[in-house]
């Protein structure tokens, strides 16, 4: 999977993003979000099966802040690097991160799993929305992805309606995912191990709101600097502690389910 994100990356970098590219432009971002989410879910099943208790919250922890970090390097830091060193040598710089990782896999063994457990089924998706819970689990993080993603995309459309450049909204992004990886995903775990997971969640929930509310309000009454970093600080601590808690929520879950035999 990690080959495949790399060559799209370098593909990406080689034709770049434009009109008249837009179709296997589509195709390569297509191929590389396949991967990526496959590699995500083998992550989050490796860490179930390896770990339990408070370390799998600091595990997810861990990973969501790599995600996030990914997230906001790739999607704002692309941003910045664009405008000052052009785009196919800014996908090119990106496209190296992929490339770097593999060689890290190349010179770390993978360790033997201790426990081994019999498989007397093939995994199958539709097995797993028959699953008790899977369809409240389903909507959960349906809701998180909705959460984290929905108000930076809306924020930078707005931003750029309202005359910002591509670098200060790339930089507004950056200092949103400091906060992310920081105090979103750092304060997530921590937030869980004191009230629990789904109250940390609605934490989460609650900042978001508040980043909303605060959007619809510069919508109509002009952007001000200072409730543009509000909205972006409410809406990183959202997206860091609902990612971090529906992973952990989502993980106690399946372990339950699959103690149980569901």
């Amino acid at each position: 999977m990690q080959i495949i994100v790399t060559i799209t990356m370098f593909a990406l970098s080689t034709i770049g993003l434009s009109v008249e590219n837009a179709l296997p432009c589509i195709v390569l971002l297509f191929a590389a979000s396949l991967a990526s989410a496959t590699q995500d879910i083998a992550t989050d099943g490796m860490a179930a099966e390896q770990v339990s208790g408070t370390m799998l919250s600091k595990i997810n922890a861990v990973q969501i802040a790599g995600v996030m970090a990914g997230f906001f390097i790739g999607g704002a830091g692309l941003m910045i690097m664009s405008e000052s060193l052009g785009q196919h040598l800014a996908l090119g710089v990106l496209a190296c991160v992929p490339l770097l990782s593999l060689l890290f896999i190349s010179v770390c063994p993978l360790k033997t799993p201790s426990i081994t457990q019999e498989m007397n089924e093939k995994a199958s998706l539709l097995k797993t929305v028959k699953r008790r819970g899977a369809p409240r689990l389903l909507l959960l993080t349906l809701l998180s992805a909705v959460t984290a993603v929905s108000g930076f995309g809306l924020a930078k459309l707005f931003l750029n309606d309202a005359g910002w450049s591509l670098a200060q909204i790339g930089k507004m992004g950056m200092a949103g995912g400091m906060v992310t990886l920081v105090l979103g995903c750092g304060g997530g775990a921590w937030l869980i191990g004191k009230i629990g997971v789904w109250r940390a969640f609605s934490f989460g929930l609650l900042f978001a709101l508040l980043s909303s509310l605060l959007w619809l309000l510069q919508s109509a009454n002009g952007v001000s600097i200072s409730l543009v970093a509000l909205c972006i600080t409410f809406g990183s601590l959202s997206a860091g502690i609902t990612s971090v808690a529906i992973n952990d929520g989502r993980d106690a879950i399946c372990i339950a389910l699959s103690a149980s035999g569901y």
